[in-house]
C-alpha cells in the first residue's frame, strides 16, 4: 500500500472549484496535489531522471482513497471580491525584455561550453550582451527633453494605487478543529518498493503550498495503515457509478491519469508560469463513505456532461433559428472528420455500402440552445449551445469531442478567427468555448443562469417545452377532437423512449408557455397567435417533416433533467425546463 499525508500548516485551504467559480475546491483534488509534485520536481536547474520515472509510475495508480476533515471540522469563508492592481502597467517607452532573454540565453551558452576555446568565445558574448541591457536600461528609464502629459500619465499608473485594479476570489475553507488539518490520499493495491517510496518522498518534501500561495503545507509518504474516519473526519471514495446531479454527497475530482507528466510540462512550454493554464488530468466520480445513499430522481439517457459555447452580447440569436444554429455547429464539428466521422457526432453507423445504419438508434451528441426564458424578463435570446453528451458517455466520447473543437478551432484560426468561427447562410459570429460544466450537486445560484446546466437540469415534477416537441407520430386531421390526446400519448411515448417513466400529465400547449418562447403546432388551430413562429422538423436525411408542438408535463415523482424529447432532440428541438405552477405561462 501507498499513502501520502498533507498537513495544512496554517489551517486553511485556499483553491477555487474548476467547475463552480467562487466555490471553494474540497477535498484538495488528487490532480492538484499531482502538479505540484510535477512543479517541484522541475523547478530544480537539472531534473532528475529517477524522480521523473517515480512521478510517471504515481500518475497511473488510479484515484485514490481520500481522508479529510468533514464539514463539522471546518468553515467556509464568505466570498469576497478583491480588486487587486494589475502587475502588467509599465512606463518604460519600449520593452527591454528581449534583452534579458538574449542575457540567459548567453549565461547558459557560457555554462555549457567545456572547451578553453568556445568558453572564451562564450565570455566574451557576454560581456557584449551585458553592456548592451546595461545601456538599454539606463536609457529606457531616462527623461529625454521635455515630459510629456502622456508620458507623466505612464509613470504615474505604474503606482500601486494608480493602477487598474481586477476583481478576484479567494475562496477558502478554514478548518476549526485544528487537530484535524490533515488530508490523507490512500492507494491501497499500490506495491511500492523502498527505493520508489524514498525518491517520491523526496519529492513530496519540496512540496511547500497547494493551490493558493497562502496554503502553506508539509507533505510525506506513508506505508502504514490509516485511523478509520472518525468524528469530524470523512472518506471519499471513488467509484464507477453515474453520478446523480441530485446527490451532494457526490462529487467529481480531477485525478492524474497516463501521461499527465508529459502534458503538465508541453503546457508550461507554452504558458511559462505567466498564462492561464488547466490541471492536466481525467474525472473520476466519488462518494463520501459511511454515508447512506440518496434515492436519485430519473433522469434521460441524454442527461450526460455539457459542454457550452457562448454567443458574442452583440449576436442576437433568436429561438425560432435553433435548427439553423444547431446544424451549422453540428456541421462545423463534423468538418475534416474524414469519410467515417464519429458516431457520436451524428448518430449514423457506417453500413457494408456506406450507407448510415442505426440512425438515433442510440443517444449521441445534441446540441442545444440555451435562450433567456423562465423569468418576467425572457426575450427569448439564445445566449449559447450546449454540446450535451449522453449520460454513460466515456472519457473516450470526451476525446472525441475535443478532437472535434480543435479541428473548428484551427479552422478559425487561418481565416483570422480568435473563437470558434460559425457560418450560416446568412450572418456568421465567432463562439467562445467555456468548457464543461459539471457541477456535482444542486446550487440555487447558479441555477439562475441559462448558460448553467443546473438551469435546466434541477429536478423538478413539473416541466415546460422552450423549444417544441417533434412528434414521433402524426396525431391525425387537425380539428378531431382526439388530436391533443393522440399528441400527448406520443410525448408519453417519447419520454420512456429516453429512459423516463411516463409523464402523469401531458397538456398540450397551443401558444407560448412561458414568456420569451415562440409558439408552435399547426398555425390554422390559432389563428389569433400571431408573432413569431417555431417552424416544423424535418429530418435531415431522410427529409421527413415532423409537426412539432409545446406541452407541459408532470410527473409523479421528481425527474433530474436535461430534459430533451421526440424525433428533433439531438437537433435542439424538444428542451424542456423545469418550472413550479407558479412560472408556467408567465
Amino acid at each position: 500500500m501507498l499513502a501520502v499525508e498533507i498537513d495544512l500548516l496554517a489551517y486553511r485551504f485556499t483553491a477555487t472549484a474548476f467547475n463552480i467559480r467562487g466555490a471553494t475546491e474540497w477535498p484538495p483534488h488528487p490532480a492538484r496535489l499531482y502538479s505540484a509534485m510535477v512543479a517541484a520536481w522541475a523547478d530544480d536547474d537539472d531534473p532528475d531522471e529517477g524522480e521523473r520515472a517515480a512521478l510517471r509510475w504515481f500518475e497511473v495508480l488510479g484515484p485514490p482513497i481520500i481522508t479529510c476533515p468533514d464539514s463539522n471540522a471546518y468553515v467556509r469563508r464568505n466570498i469576497v471580491t478583491h480588486f487587486v492592481p494589475v502587475n502588467d502597467a509599465r512606463a518604460l517607452g519600449r520593452d527591454i525584455n528581449p534583452g534579458y532573454q538574449k542575457l540567459l540565453d548567453a549565461e547558459a551558452a557560457l555554462v555549457e561550453a567545456s572547451a578553453a576555446k568556445p568558453r572564451a568565445v562564450a565570455e566574451r558574448n557576454l560581456a557584449r550582451v551585458f553592456a548592451k541591457v546595461k545601456v538599454d536600461s539606463e536609457s529606457a528609464g531616462r527623461v529625454a527633453g521635455s515630459v510629456s502629459e502622456a508620458v507623466t500619465d505612464a509613470a504615474v499608473s505604474v503606482l500601486p494605487d494608480m493602477r487598474g485594479r481586477q476583481g478576484r476570489t479567494f475562496p477558502t475553507i478554514r478548518l476549526v478543529d485544528q487537530a484535524a488539518a490533515t488530508v490523507r490520499y490512500d492507494w491501497p493495491e499500490a506495491e511500492a518498493d523502498e527505493a520508489a517510496v524514498s525518491v517520491l518522498d523526496a519529492v513530496l518534501a519540496r512540496v511547500g503550498r497547494l493551490g493558493h500561495s497562502s496554503t502553506f503545507v508539509s507533505c510525506r509518504v506513508v506505508t502504514t495503515g490509516g485511523e478509520p474516519a472518525g468524528v469530524g473526519r470523512v472518506t471519499w471514495r471513488p467509484g464507477n457509478e453515474a453520478r446523480r446531479a441530485d446527490d451532494r454527497d457526490e462529487a467529481i475530482l480531477r485525478v492524474p491519469a497516463a501521461g499527465s507528466l508529459a502534458r503538465l510540462v508541453t503546457q508550461f512550454e507554452s504558458h511559462r508560469g505567466r498564462e492561464p493554464r488547466s490541471l492536466a488530468s481525467r474525472s473520476a466520480v466519488y462518494r463520501a463513505g459511511g454515508r447512506p445513499a440518496r434515492a436519485s430522481a430519473p433522469r434521460s439517457m441524454l442527461a450526460g456532461p455539457w459542454r457550452v459555447l457562448v454567443f458574442p452580447r452583440e449576436r442576437r440569436v433568436r429561438l425560432t433559428r435553433t435548427l439553423d444554429v444547431t446544424r451549422a455547429v453540428r456541421g462545423a464539428l463534423l468538418s475534416g472528420s474524414g469519410d467515417v466521422p464519429p458516431y457520436l457526432l451524428h448518430g449514423h453507423e457506417a453500413g457494408p455500402a456506406g450507407r448510415p445504419t442505426g440512425a438515433g438508434t442510440q443517444p449521441h451528441l445534441s446540441i442545444l440552445p440555451l435562450a433567456n426564458v423562465g423569468s418576467e424578463f425572457g426575450d427569448g435570446i439564445v445566449h449559447g449551445a450546449a454540446l450535451a453528451l449522453p449520460v454513460d458517455s466515456t472519457e473516450a466520447d470526451r476525446a472525441t469531442l475535443a478532437q472535434a473543437l480543435d479541428r473548428w478551432q484551427r479552422r478559425s484560426q487561418t481565416e483570422g478567427r480568435s473563437g470558434l468561427g460559425l457560418w450560416l447562410v446568412d450572418w456568421s459570429t465567432e463562439l467562445t468555448d467555456r468548457g464543461y460544466d459539471t457541477a456535482s450537486a444542486y446550487d440555487k445560484e447558479r441555477a439562475r443562469g441559462v448558460l448553467e446546466r443546473q438551469f435546466w437540469a434541477r429536478p423538478s415534477r413539473s416541466w415546460a417545452s422552450v423549444t417544441p416537441v417533434a412528434l414521433d407520430r402524426y396525431p391525425g386531421r387537425i380539428g378531431d377532437l382526439r388530436w391533443d390526446d393522440q399528441a400527448a400519448a406520443s410525448i408519453a411515448r417519447a419520454c420512456q423512449h429516453v429512459g423516463l417513466p411516463a409523464p402523469e400529465e401531458v397538456q398540450i400547449v397551443w401558444g407560448p408557455p412561458m414568456r420569451g418562447v415562440p409558439a408552435a403546432g399547426p398555425s390554422g388551430r390559432r389563428p389569433d397567435q400571431r408573432g413569431r413562429r417555431y417552424g416544423g422538423y424535418r429530418a435531415g436525411t431522410s427529409g421527413q417533416v415532423r409537426l412539432c408542438v409545446h406541452a407541459r408535463l408532470r410527473f409523479a415523482e421528481r425527474i433530474a433533467g436535461p430534459l430533451v424529447l421526440g424525433a428533433g432532440r439531438f437537433a435542439g428541438y424538444g428542451l424542456f425546463l423545469p418550472v413550479t405552477d407558479g412560472e408556467v405561462g408567465r
